[in-house]
């Protein structure tokens, strides 16, 4: 699972079509899709982030957009995996403080027993990433442990 490989199944239009095509279509399309679709559109995105982060930094707008507009919806399970989308970009990709202490901050206060795996999930993704994407402080304790 090379970078060479990577860029022989994922060429820049590849690339380009999945996400304007599927992670980024018109609202009225995007509005349409049903609850199973969009879990696995968002576990595509999250499987592209994962494995082929390099190939994606230039759509890095509509990636956090697609994450982050799922994690708003309604549907409880929708918005778990769109928690588990958004740890994986925010690991793979510097956010701003704000954004990634508001998604900690979220999957902290989740407590539907439902959802138990797919929190773990994110946060076992999204904890290890905080040294690396939070500024030091002169504190004594780093800032995301006022949360914890």
């Amino acid at each position: 699972d090379t970078s060479e490989d990577r860029q022989k199944l994922l060429d820049k239009d590849a690339v380009q079509s999945i996400v304007t095509g599927l992670l980024d279509p018109p609202d009225e399309i995007s509005d349409s899709l049903e609850e199973p679709l969009r879990i696995e559109l968002l576990q595509l995105a999250t499987l592209l982030i994962r494995k082929a982060p390099e190939e994606l930094v230039s759509h890095r707008k509509e990636l956090i957009k697609f994450g982050w507009n799922h994690l708003k919806r309604e549907d409880s399970n929708c918005k778990q995996w769109a928690f588990v989308n958004v740890c994986h970009f925010l690991d793979a990709y510097q956010a701003p403080e704000k954004i990634i202490l508001q998604v900690l901050v979220a999957l902290l206060r989740t407590c539907q027993p439902e959802s138990r795996m797919l929190v773990k999930e994110a946060l076992d993704v999204l904890v290890p990433a905080l040294p690396r994407r939070l500024p030091v402080t002169d504190h004594k304790h780093p800032i995301w442990i006022r949360y914890a």
